[in-house]
């Protein structure tokens, strides 16, 4: 009577263990069972079964469990730590591989009616009726071939989406060898990034300008000496601003929104700077990084944030590319990570973290749905997970000596 149902077609987690003298069933984290068993375990062999057993097996008679077959999906296991690969499976009666039907039976669900639902809820919260959808409302986004970056296509482009995303140009639609001038308008949040990087066989003759520290930096070196401009204020605050370079001779200044914010006078004798395809825009290719870091002050990250209007004298930058993890840029994004409703939607931060005595995570989160786990560390038997259950925040913790939880119910379940 006191055993919760799990019958609801919703993915659950289960860890059954056998130490010494104890059997125990672990259940999404949540619930847990245990029994002593009188005799130690034996060691035996055998074949593993999934989801049921042959009629030569009665096990109903030997263990007191029903003898019908286990109905619904199976997935992620792992037998003594080792993954279970599916695939891999000496013989599968009407078993179907990767076809995990996701619909819910009409004959075990029934929705609760709305009348039900507002009766737990005052009148100044609202109800789950009024909740955004769980995906977001794709927009309309032209699917122009190519990237553009002239001023009709306002939204630019995203980088950063991936390490190493960026554009390469074969060529520029114009000469650097001597003065040049780009121009172009970037908007991030992220404090660190390259907007472009252009050099030499070598690397001694280049050009480059990248975000550091929130700060734009512009540099140039004809290979004898380099021209470093920097910004006095931070550009990080997550709107537009257009920024132009520019080489005269051997000296170098910033624009920024209309203003000079910086300049700086290359050292040594020579005058031209001789370069060589591709030119990287948005990022560079992981190949190059070691080389890249010495003249970006170790920036080797792609920009995170949005470039458009990208030019040369004038010219708009395109021609022959290559293009790598690029997003659409769009106004209605904010920082942060979406999880979407897809299966196991999941960011491994670290892939070993030691929780210890003294613990403490702070994070913003906007669900869309009452349940759902926000965070956790496992460990084989030791576990700390927060999730939203119902619309509590739930705080759990098992050092190995059972489940502690800390609880937050707001007045109404769909409050958060």
């Amino acid at each position: 009577g006191s055993y919760e149902k799990y019958n609801d077609s919703e993915w659950h987690v289960v860890i059954a263990t056998r130490e010494h003298n104890e059997l125990r069933l672990d259940i999404d984290d949540f619930k847990s069972y245990a029994v002593k068993v009188a005799e130690q375990a034996v060691p035996f062999d055998g074949p593993v079964y999934f989801g049921g057993v042959p009629e030569i097996y009665n096990i109903a008679a030997a263990a007191s469990a029903t003898d019908t077959n286990f109905y619904g999906c199976i997935g992620d296991a792992t037998l003594n730590s080792k993954l279970v690969n599916f695939a891999q499976s000496q013989d599968r009666f009407n078993a179907h591989l990767q076809k995990c039907p996701l619909q819910k039976s009409s004959s075990v669900f029934e929705k609760p009616s709305v009348e039900e639902v507002r009766a737990e809820v005052s009148q100044t919260f609202l109800s789950d009726g009024c909740a955004l959808p769980v995906e977001p409302a794709q927009e309309e986004v032209p699917t122009t071939e190519g990237f553009r970056f002239d001023e009709d296509y306002s939204s630019g482009y995203g980088f950063g989406s991936k390490r190493n995303s960026r554009i390469q140009f074969n060529a520029l639609p114009g000469s650097t060898r001597a003065d040049f001038k780009f121009s172009f308008d970037f908007k991030t949040t992220a404090d660190e990034g390259i907007i472009f990087y252009a050099s030499g066989k070598t690397h001694r003759d280049y050009i480059t300008f990248y975000l550091k520290d929130g700060k734009i930096v512009f540099s140039f070196n004809t290979g004898t000496g380099a021209a470093l401009m920097r910004s006095e204020q931070s550009y990080d605050d997550g709107a537009w601003h257009s920024a132009v370079v520019e080489r005269r001779d051997e000296h170098g200044m910033l624009f920024i929104d209309g203003f000079q914010v910086a300049n700086g006078t290359g050292k040594g004798d020579s005058k031209f700077i001789d370069l060589k395809e591709p030119v990287y825009y948005g990022g560079i290719a992981a190949e190059v990084a070691d080389v890249v870091r010495p003249n970006t002050e170790g920036t080797e990250l792609s920009f995170n944030g949005c470039l458009r209007n990208f030019r040369l004298n004038n010219q708009r930058v395109g021609g022959s590319h290559d293009a790598y993890g690029l997003i659409r840029c769009s106004a209605n994004v904010e920082p942060g990570i979406f999880f979407g409703d897809g299966p196991r939607a999941n960011v491994i931060l670290r892939k070993r973290f030691s929780v210890g005595r003294v613990f403490e995570m702070t994070l913003d989160v906007k669900p869309r749905k009452n349940s759902g786990v926000i965070a956790s560390v496992h460990g084989r038997r030791d576990f700390v997970i927060l999730q939203l259950n119902n619309g509590s925040v739930e705080l759990s913790v098992d050092n190995g000596k059972g489940v502690i939880t800390a609880r937050y119910t707001p007045p109404s379940p769909w409050m958060l």
